[in-house]
């Protein structure tokens, strides 16, 4: 299996891996948005990890006005 954007050839343990890739180890990043985390502590002792996809624009705003208030 080919790269779709460099044309260099996927290893096979990454796509035995990852069935649905279609990036080599070098260009995926390019293409990947990585996901936005924020600690919230609700209370003292107990804080909870958001995970959010930064393509949603609501939940990220939600979670940047939560983080600001625990501080």
């Amino acid at each position: 299996m080919d790269c779709k954007n460099c044309g260099n050839a996927i290893p096979s343990e990454r796509v035995e891996a990852m069935p649905d890739t279609e990036y080599c180890v070098r260009c995926s990043p390019l293409f990947v948005r990585r996901k936005k985390t924020y600690m919230v502590f609700a209370h003292k002792t107990a804080p909870q990890l958001l995970v959010i996809d930064p393509n949603d624009d609501e939940a990220c705003r939600r979670a940047e006005r939560a983080d600001k208030r625990c501080r």
